[in-house]
């Protein structure tokens, strides 16, 4: 077994083998970005096209949120920390995110 921590006090103990599990996860991220200014709608575009210049996830939008489909490592662990940091040290604002083990899409 392999010890895993995280930024927080706790520890947790996983197996090995559900290490590569988790490693290898497909994940759905659903994420809403609400800037907290009037110029809201610029800041909503420019961080969705940032994060279709990533060949790694699938990003696709609504009306009310974007979606995104890929690997739990790198949507968790790079993607995401990155452009949030990015997006909270520009402007006050507000993520919100729903997370879904597996790619998640409706389909009629």
């Amino acid at each position: 077994m392999e010890e895993q921590e995280n930024d927080s006090s706790f520890t947790a103990i996983i197996p090995a083998p559900f290490l590569l599990i988790i490693s290898i996860m497909k994940v759905t991220v659903e994420i809403s970005l609400y800037p907290l200014h009037e110029q809201y709608e610029s800041s909503v575009l420019a961080f969705i096209e940032k994060l279709r210049r990533h060949p790694e996830v699938v990003v696709e939008t609504n009306g009310l949120s974007t979606q995104i489909f890929g690997e739990y490592d790198f949507v968790m662990k790079e993607l995401l920390p990155v452009h949030i940091q990015e997006v909270f040290k520009k402007e006050k604002a507000v993520v919100v995110l729903k997370i879904g083990q597996g790619h998640l899409r409706y389909e009629e």
